[in-house]
């Protein structure tokens, strides 16, 4: 099984959509919020999908656009 972690970067750039989307409609802040994150699941169960990351000096780290 695979961890995901989230970045401090992407932690703070989820806030800040949810704030976004909040303005006009909380309900569809917390829907867009939960589709990003169902999204990560997929790097659970796929370990290969997703763009190599090598800036970070391991060919494990992975991130989905």
């Amino acid at each position: 099984m695979v961890r995901v972690n989230w970045t401090d970067q992407a932690v703070n750039d989820l806030k800040e959509i949810a704030e976004y989307i909040s303005k006009d409609s909380k309900r569809y802040a917390k829907i867009q919020i939960q589709r990003i994150r169902q999204r990560t699941h997929i790097l659970k169960q796929y370990q290969l999908a997703g763009q190599k990351l090598e800036i970070f000096g391991e060919l494990n780290i992975r991130q989905l656009v």
